[in-house]
């Protein structure tokens, strides 16, 4: 496990470093050739248009960063997002509308597939969840390369669960199929996942198929397999 790190609560000052590593720690992901076709993955565009999110996510009561920090170095390596959530009871009293605007997508990115595999994760999340008074949403586990494969990944999962008690709800995720083997030792199972027809977004004879994006939930009281100790 990862003794030499330690896992605090993330200040709004920290946010353009978690932007930056959450770029770095996806920009080797199948994903991104799929938001960006082009081969357009530009690091400084990317986290400008995450810290405008994040920015955003930050003021919101009920979510929480929190980072993970080298002992040694002072330098932050990993962190994770989680939101928790009330589902309120049907009203006929209009909903305000959320902000519009923002931040512009970062240069390139295929708006149209993006637009299918956000919205439909909002879909999925908010259907496969709709049964729970309360739940949680974990946000965000990402880990700076260099830094992965040292169990800090385990251990912020840990502080979510034990620390900011998300343990005590069930907690929804999605994540790309290389990390799926975490969640699922981790106590996690598998939900009806998102699946893209590639064809729709990259042209018939792209040699692309379907892209697939798991969804998962962890129950309270969830167990770890034997691998995860």
């Amino acid at each position: 496990m990862a003794s030499n790190i330690t896992i605090i609560p993330a200040g709004a000052s920290d946010l353009p470093t978690l932007a930056h590593i959450i770029s770095l720690a996806m920009q080797v992901d199948l994903i991104n050739r799929l938001l960006f076709p082009d081969s357009v993955y530009d690091l400084t565009s990317i986290s400008k248009a995450l810290l405008a999110l994040f920015e955003k996510e930050f003021r919101e009561p009920n979510t929480h960063f929190f980072k993970a920090t080298d002992n040694a170095t002072g330098e932050i390596v990993g962190f994770g997002e989680i939101t928790f959530h009330e589902n309120a009871a049907p009203t006929l009293v209009a909903e305000p509308e959320e902000e519009q605007g923002g931040q512009a997508p970062p240069e390139g990115m295929n708006l149209a597939f993006a637009g299918r595999f956000f919205g439909g994760l909002e879909e999925k999340r908010k259907q496969q969840m709709s049964a729970y008074p309360k739940y949680v949403e974990w946000r965000g586990l990402h880990v700076k390369p260099g830094h992965q494969r040292r169990g800090i990944g385990s251990a912020l999962l840990k502080y979510g669960f034990e620390t900011l008690k998300a343990d005590e709800l069930p907690v929804w995720l999605y994540t790309q199929m290389r990390g799926r083997n975490l969640y699922l030792q981790r106590g996690f199972k598998d939900l009806e996942p998102l699946d893209i027809d590639l064809k729709d977004y990259m042209g018939e004879l792209s040699g692309y198929g379907v892209h697939r994006c798991p969804c998962m939930v962890r129950m309270p009281g969830g167990k770890e397999t034997e691998e995860s100790k």
